[in-house]
């Protein structure tokens, strides 16, 4: 579970509808990301009700957000329901916290941070109005009052592609890092095809170890910058497809260590099909692998 939190921390004399407009801005990437990723994306945590987070001397964050076009302003609503912050995290010692006095500075003015060094222990991202060139990075940096050194970095959203892509990217890397065992193997693929009893019960039985080399391994197929994430390279994958097979292809991806593993799959526009994980076989019995996987393959295709 993942939340934003809105970012207060920017002067309260800015025009109001350069606020609506990044606002707006935000919102939309923060709608774009939530999309993409609908089951880890919570919302967004303000400090307080809506309506007494102040965003500039005349006008609170409700009056903002119900400036706002109808299905956009509704949308809005939808997410800015849940306060105080640190009410949605099991925090062990929050008054070592408080006495910490965190700050973030933009413009060289200082504000408040505390929320947002809560946020930060718990993998949260910032919610934030690009008004001004402090608040457009990727990255902003949380300080101790009486240290002045960063001592915390929060992933920041501020309304512009490329930092968007940045927030999709460290989704994906905390999803990953959350994931264990088969779980984690299937964040790489798109929708895959697995065989249960040859494929997700062999994968299971192996170690920790084997199953991270594993992972290691086809993350770094799909670095290789070929015409398709796993296509055969000799050396990596192999292409191992019987020869009088005309119609698909088998794929073996090696692991060497801690033992030899052998991994059979088939690509096809996109689709992966894993079929099954042998140790290194017998003398001569490796033939029988592959016709196997390949069999299993062609089962796959035809129930999917």
């Amino acid at each position: 579970m993942i939340y934003y939190s809105f970012n207060e921390c920017f002067s309260k004399n800015i025009d109001f509808n350069l606020l609506k407009g990044c606002f707006s801005d935000t919102l939309k990437h923060y709608k774009n990301i939530a999309e993409k990723h609908p089951d880890v994306v919570f919302g967004i945590l303000t400090d307080k009700v809506i309506n007494d987070v102040e965003i500039n001397k005349k006008n609170s964050l409700y009056d903002l957000v119900d400036s706002l076009d109808r299905e956009e302003k509704r949308y809005a609503f939808s997410l800015l329901n849940k306060y105080p912050t640190e009410d949605f995290f099991e925090i062990d010692n929050i008054d070592s916290l408080i006495d910490n006095n965190y700050i973030l500075s933009v413009d060289n003015c200082e504000y408040n941070a505390f929320s947002h060094k809560i946020i930060s222990l718990y993998s949260g991202f910032l919610f934030s109005l690009g008004v001004h060139n402090d608040l457009k990075k990727n990255q902003l940096g949380i300080l101790e009052k009486n240290n002045k050194e960063s001592i915390a970095l929060i992933d920041n959203l501020f309304g512009e592609q490329a930092n968007t892509e940045y927030n999709l990217g460290q989704i994906s890397n905390k999803i990953v890092q959350s994931k264990r065992g088969f779980d984690k193997l299937l964040t790489l693929f798109d929708a895959p095809v697995y065989d249960e009893r040859l494929f997700k019960k062999e994968y299971e039985h192996l170690s920790v170890e084997i199953q991270n080399c594993i992972y290691d391994n086809f993350e770094i197929a799909k670095t290789r910058g070929l015409p398709t994430p796993f296509s055969a390279d000799g050396q990596l994958i192999k292409d191992v497809t019987p020869q009088k097979e005309n119609n698909i292809k088998v794929y073996e991806l090696r692991v060497f260590k801690p033992i030899c593993i052998r991994i059979y799959f088939y690509e096809d526009n996109g689709n992966i099909y894993l079929a099954s994980i042998t140790k290194k076989p017998a003398k001569n019995t490796q033939d029988k692998d592959i016709r196997t996987a390949l069999s299993v393959i062609k089962s796959l295709i035809k129930t999917h």
